[in-house]
């Protein structure tokens, strides 16, 4: 692993030492300042048809960027309603957004840019298909094929076989019930991504591809990585009264945290833990409105 990683970063600085980062962002500054514009559209533009049309314009200006050798050294800083995860060595580089549709549902559109350890660079569109998913939490996925979500971070793991980028997301999923979302990406021996992967222990012999909780849109669920101790700390989720079980506008935070923590093979489930961030919660944060005054969101906010 030592041995893999020196060659990586060699690869590495051999390969950005090709275009300086300041140089490829004053080439593209048009096509940046574009995103940046028509990113602005597709968050605040009141009607569906026109967060549609800058939608199309802010897709194709993307990729046409994402398809240059030399893309992922592009600043998007600028591009606001573009989220964007690099792991630990800057040789993958994931970007996700979400345009609100007619009907108040999120879609979801991302790229995934990498690196491999040969110092090939490749991308991948990622196609939301949520709706047609059956039994998200035990399939795997793949980037036409993908569990759409914006994700605000990641962590690199290993297990012996493969390297694992595990991502956490956020789904605005619809004016009920927000979502968020446990994935593992890694790169199969053809080197193309795959979603999913049973690491995620919950029980003895319980293994999850990924997790995806769900609660009430007007509440806020937290769901953070704590990489230096290699531990996703989140709320625990609960419906308001026992009797609202499976009834997931009424699901939100407890007052008490759960835990995945990374024991090399898995990601263990923890219950009832400390949390160590000082993350204090009132019995406000766990009020849920009446159902018909569940207000519709349309912007992002991770935690």
């Amino acid at each position: 692993m030592i041995k893999k990683n020196l060659f990586l970063v060699l690869v590495l600085l051999t390969y950005f030492s090709k275009a300086q980062v300041g140089q490829i962002n004053i080439e593209h500054r048009t096509e940046i300042e574009i995103l940046a514009t028509e990113g602005q559209k597709i968050i605040n533009a009141v009607l569906s048809q026109d967060r549609k049309v800058a939608n199309g314009l802010f897709k194709s200006t993307l990729i046409s960027l994402i398809e240059l050798d030399d893309s992922i050294l592009l600043d998007l800083r600028k591009v606001s309603n573009l989220m964007q995860v690099v792991n630990a060595d800057t040789s993958l580089r994931v970007v996700t957004w979400t345009i609100l549709d007619a009907t108040n549902t999120y879609n979801y559109h991302g790229i995934i840019q990498r690196i491999n350890n040969y110092g090939e660079y490749s991308w991948a569109e990622l196609i939301d298909q949520s709706a047609n998913i059956e039994n998200p939490e035990r399939q795997e996925l793949t980037a036409s094929n993908w569990y759409g979500c914006l994700y605000y971070d990641l962590i690199t793991v290993n297990n012996s076989l493969k390297d694992i980028h595990t991502l956490v997301g956020w789904d605005g999923n619809n004016s009920m019930t927000s979502k968020k979302v446990v994935e593992n990406l890694y790169f199969g021996v053809d080197d193309t991504a795959r979603f999913g992967t049973p690491i995620i222990r919950e029980a003895k012999n319980e293994y999850l591809y990924r997790k995806i909780f769900e609660f009430s849109a007007d509440l806020k669920m937290t769901l953070d990585i704590q990489k230096d101790i290699k531990r996703i700390i989140y709320d625990h989720l609960s419906p308001s009264n026992p009797s609202l079980r499976g009834v997931y506008e009424y699901y939100g935070p407890d007052l008490t945290f759960d835990s995945y923590e990374w024991g090399g093979q898995f990601w263990d489930h923890y219950s009832d833990i400390d949390s160590d961030q000082n993350l204090e919660k009132s019995k406000k944060d766990f009020e849920v409105k009446d159902r018909d005054t569940i207000r519709s969101k349309n912007l992002f906010i991770p935690n």
